[in-house]
């Protein structure tokens, strides 16, 4: 979460107009994040989420980021539930840009992850992918192999200027990843795709809220399971944590076991996912969609993670 597009208290009272809601109290910008311009608006006694829809959420998406919350949150599932207006409109527009209000998620996020957080992530996934989808679009990944090949070729050698073997290290990884997983039969779900840290909230040490589905898709389930490894799992050396991994592992295999493809594929997915995140990263940091006051993540970071998944050792269950 973040603030691209700076909102007047007017504004966004303007915006409240449609609903049938306690009048507002305060707003704060949230400041976390990198893609989206978010407020957290105390309204009476409850809080909310103000989501304004930036550069990299494409608008044709935004009925079924709609759908999709709608569909867990009547499952059941610990994600926001979107606010309607007094005319069931779940979008509006604010600033010029579309928007929407969500109910505001209890807890926040450990400064030190357990083992025992990494287990109840990797649970959620599982119930998620559980999920009876029918109903729901079958949404296609922005991140698929196809289009990240594009991306390298599309950024070329401007790559080359993060890093001098940024280029090279991204096309070899791509093609031992499309050459490992052309015969293989992976499980596909609608998936989250984000599932960073910073978007699992806990409170008493339970798992209170998952949010930022803007990313989802109809993808590889287990790639769900190596975003998170490769963004759960290591310390601020980049230095693999596999008891956090085998956490995830864990929690997941509790409620959904993994097939012998699964196994075999997950040390690539988790490059593909290493990779995925360097090379958005690296979108930013060259500024390619010109977006302004935007502070870009370490493209590195990831490039770093992905030399450390060959020495993982994963902790499978029996199929």
């Amino acid at each position: 979460m973040a603030v691209f597009t700076h909102l007047t208290e007017q504004q966004i009272v303007t915006f409240l107009a449609g609903y049938t809601l306690p009048p507002l109290q305060s707003v704060a910008p949230i400041l976390s994040g990198n893609e989206n311009s978010n407020y957290k608006l105390v309204l009476g006694c409850e809080d909310y989420v103000l989501t304004v829809f930036e550069h990299r959420t494409a608008h044709k998406d935004l009925t079924w980021f709609v759908s999709l919350l709608d569909h867990m949150a009547n499952a059941g599932l610990t994600t926001p539930k979107v606010m309607v207006t007094d005319t069931n409109q779940a979008l509006q527009t604010v600033a010029g840009k579309p928007a929407m209000l969500q109910s505001f998620l209890k807890g926040s996020t450990p400064d030190a992850l357990t083992i025992d957080h990494a287990h109840q992530a990797g649970q959620f996934l599982a119930s998620l992918h559980q999920l009876n989808w029918l109903g729901i679009d079958k949404r296609p990944s922005d991140f698929s192999l196809a289009k990240m090949q594009k991306t390298v070729s599309d950024l070329s050698e401007a790559l080359n200027t993060i890093s001098p073997n940024f280029r090279a290290i991204a096309q070899k990884t791509l093609a031992q990843i499309d050459s490992a997983l052309r015969d293989m039969s992976l499980p596909k779900s609608i998936i989250h795709g984000d599932l960073f840290p910073d978007n699992v909230f806990f409170e008493g040490g339970h798992l209170s809220g998952v949010f930022d589905f803007y990313f989802a898709s109809h993808d590889d389930k287990l790639f769900d399971l190596a975003v998170a490894i490769m963004s759960w799992a290591f310390d601020r050396e980049n230095r693999l944590l596999p008891a956090i991994a085998n956490g995830l592992l864990a929690g997941y295999q509790s409620k959904c076991p993994l097939t012998d493809d699964e196994k075999s594929a997950l040390k690539h997915l988790m490059k593909k996912a290493a990779l995925r995140f360097a090379l958005t990263r690296a979108e930013d940091r060259l500024n390619i969609y010109n977006v302004p006051n935007l502070t870009a993540k370490d493209p590195l970071q990831m490039i770093n993670r992905l030399a450390m998944v060959d020495g993982y050792q994963p902790i499978f269950s029996p199929s």
